[in-house]
């Protein structure tokens, strides 16, 4: 699948690339490969959820393609599941935009552009995206655990 691709290179070019800095600037950056891989996997749990929106979406309003264009309180919820939808996609776009961040950071420091403490934004701004995923895969699972249904978290 084309998304396992490009998490596969999302997370091994960093990853790569990490590797290769002179030992100082590992351990000057040792969050990142923690970070990289975590969001990596976030990224592959949000996609899942999109796979799972899209059908529930198209079950929900068979006769539309992902409900569009059914008629209010007619669209067995296909417009509920499609704020969810969106909520995720957005997600995603962040967790991406967060590891492709990391990535060309890491590329400026390979070229000499920039220090290792030129990716303090960048490692602040994933600290707190890896926070926010935490807080709602925490709010998930307790909603899943009162609902009875035994999910994973995110």
């Amino acid at each position: 699948r084309l998304e396992e691709l490009d998490d596969l290179i999302a997370t091994a070019a960093p990853t790569t690339l990490f590797k290769a800095l002179p030992a100082l600037q590992r351990r000057d950056l040792r969050e990142i490969p923690g970070q990289i891989e975590f969001l990596s996997r976030q990224a592959q749990v949000v996609r899942h959820r999109l796979e799972e929106l899209d059908d529930l979406i198209a079950t929900a309003a068979p006769t539309t393609l992902f409900g569009e264009g059914s008629s209010a309180g007619s669209d067995g919820g296909a417009a509920e599941l499609r704020q969810a939808r969106d909520l995720y996609a957005g997600q995603l776009r962040e967790i991406v935009t967060t590891l492709e961040s990391l990535r060309l950071g890491l590329l400026r420091l390979h070229a000499g552009s920039a220090m290792p403490s030129a990716l303090t934004a960048d490692l602040d701004a994933a600290r707190a995206l890896m926070s926010r995923l935490d807080l709602l895969a925490r709010g998930q699972a307790e909603v899943e655990r009162s609902l009875g249904h035994s999910k994973d978290p995110v």
